[in-house]
């Protein structure tokens, strides 16, 4: 099977940020333009629910071990917790000033929250109790971040700095500062090839880091205005929002080479990329263009 987009899924206004929940066969995408999430029955491309959440929804991420869905809102400072199950909402965080991204470590039952402007902060969510249990300093502007539960550490996008903070999960605290291309904003790992991609906006490319010595292994040439990553361990394969051309390029794990590129809609967002591994579908979601692009059948590619 060549590789498509098989679906386009119409969602609420700027649609910026998105998180699939493998077990529970949902993508949740956060349309910042009308402070809801759009729910997505992930085997039928279908809208299945909207949520309401906080001004400006960002960053999205699924804690399948406890059943929890984290939403950013980025206008209010604070963070939604959703019951997956249910499509509700059970509490309401206070975090950083204006909060971006998030992360999740199921291990250590740890949510991390990146506060640009002037916080600068990775705020600490304690996942069971919804409650921020620490505050750590790091570079300028901190935006995308991962965990790499694997190597127990946190990785954070400094947008300002040229840098990636590199985070001790267990003891929150800063281990490591790595320099990569300039305005870093998307990022994220795979643990099984023991690599973390990071998607320099400004430089077109992907600083590749070499996870356990925190060193950088290669840099990928990629599309213009390039923002999300999201990984498919099981297929090997990296993609790559390009904001500025429509397009998602594909990169081979292993070799660190660009295999593919797929036009998508409009503008596709920061936080907007979001990956089921089961059913082999990647979700893209178009700021531009109000809507979600499904791809498929790239395992051969």
């Amino acid at each position: 099977m060549a590789i498509v987009v098989e679906a386009t899924i119409g969602v609420g206004a700027g649609p910026i940020g998105s998180a699939c929940d493998e077990i529970a066969e949902k993508t949740f995408v956060g349309s910042s333009g009308q402070s809801l999430v759009s729910v997505v029955h992930s085997p039928s491309n279908t809208v299945s629910a909207t949520i309401n959440v906080g001004t400006f929804p960002w960053g999205v991420a699924c804690d399948e071990t406890v059943g929890k869905t984290f939403v950013v809102n980025n206008g209010s400072g604070n963070v939604s917790v959703i019951d997956t199950a249910s499509n509700s909402v059970i509490a309401t965080i206070e975090v950083g000033s204006s909060p971006a991204r998030i992360a999740c470590d199921e291990i250590l039952g740890k949510t991390f929250v990146t506060n640009y402007a002037s916080s600068n902060t990775v705020s600490v969510i304690h996942t069971e109790s919804n409650t921020v249990s620490a505050t750590i300093g790091v570079g300028d502007t901190p935006r995308g971040i991962v965990c790499d539960e694997t190597a127990g550490k946190t990785f954070v996008c400094n947008y300002n700095d040229r840098s990636i903070s590199v985070i001790h999960s267990a003891s929150n605290t800063v281990s490591a500062t790595i320099d990569v291309g300039r305005n870093p904003v998307g990022v994220d790992c795979d643990e099984t090839a023991g690599k973390v991609f990071v998607a320099n906006y400004s430089d077109f490319s992907v600083s590749v880091i070499h996870t356990a010595s925190n060193t950088i292994s290669a840099t990928i040439s990629v599309g213009s205005g390039v923002q999300a990553v999201v990984c498919d361990e099981t297929a090997g394969k990296t993609f790559v929002a390009n904001f500025g051309v429509a397009s998602v390029s594909v990169i081979h794990t292993a070799s660190n080479t660009v295999s593919a590129t797929i036009g998508v809609g409009t503008s596709p967002a920061s936080a907007g990329l979001a990956c089921d591994e089961s059913l082999e579908k990647v979700f893209v979601a178009n700021y531009g263009s109000n809507n979600v692009s499904v791809i498929t059948g790239y395992n051969g590619c």
